[in-house]
């Protein structure tokens, strides 16, 4: 029997599971070490989140505060965490930390985005003193798995899946505006700030790693360059239970409430 993958409904062909398995080969390659600090350097990674962060389940969902304003929908939006080999080799390995592109989509739209970013050669791009580099490896972008620690909290509107969450939606939210809320959230762990940063400029100097390289760029047609703001230090561990929390607090904070663990 073909291998199926779970939570992927539209990658069900024998030669989409060949491609995912050969994109899980990938994985090791382009997911380093998943710990706090570097190897050799005693710097931490900067996190997605708020610093005060409480992490842990929580009954928030339980409550009548909760249940009385909140109005659920049939929307959803998947949350995923892109990596691929030439982040690794061009940053994440370098720098001793894991980085992955945090971002969103349609709960059924993670293959078309995956098949997007490869089109662009997404972060491809970064400055090299007066001249633009494009750096290999960055067509063969893929979800990475990712594995919480922690349980879920109790009638959660998220839901965990191998490669990624999935949260259903309040009826008055907006699939806009909650990708709002989740990138300013992820922008706290975004390796371009950190390297702005004196302790990322010394992490920078100290691994032999040009500040410039960390800020990366996709080259669309006509020679206009965006920057890639959506790369993240991110542990597919640790950082995938503050996602988790994340996700589960921007549903509660919409309706006024503040999500606490138990």
């Amino acid at each position: 029997m073909d291998e199926v993958f779970v939570g992927f409904p539209n990658w069900r062909t024998p030669e989409k599971v060949k491609k995912m398995n050969d994109y899980r080969d990938e994985e090791e390659a382009a997911s380093p070490r998943q710990s706090r600090k570097s190897k050799h350097y005693p710097f931490d990674w900067p996190e997605i989140g708020p610093v005060d962060l409480q992490i842990g389940p929580s009954n928030i969902f339980l409550t009548d505060e909760y249940k009385d304003v909140a109005r659920d929908s049939d929307r959803e939006r998947r949350i995923y965490f892109g990596a691929t080999t030439g982040l690794a080799r061009v940053l994440a390995i370098p720098l001793g930390m894991p980085i992955y592109k945090a971002s969103t989509c349609p709960p059924d739209g993670l293959e078309r985005r995956m098949l997007q970013l490869n089109a662009d050669a997404h972060a491809a791009v970064a400055r090299e003193g007066d001249n633009w580099r494009k750096d290999p490896g960055f067509t063969r972008w893929f979800p990475s798995h990712i594995f919480p620690m922690q349980r879920l909290s109790e009638c959660s509107p998220v839901r965990v899946e191998p490669r990624g969450l999935v949260v259903r939606l309040p009826k008055e939210m907006e699939p806009e505006e909650f990708d709002a809320r989740f990138d300013a959230q992820m922008r706290s762990g975004a390796i371009d700030l950190w390297a702005m940063t004196p302790e990322g400029s010394a992490h920078c100097a100290a691994v032999g790693v040009a500040r410039d390289a960390v800020l990366r760029h996709t080259e669309y047609p006509g020679w206009k360059r965006m920057p890639a703001t959506e790369l993240v230090a991110f542990s597919i561990y640790s950082g995938a239970d503050r996602a988790l929390c994340i996700v589960e607090s921007i549903i509660a904070a919409h309706y006024g409430l503040k999500r606490k663990p138990i």
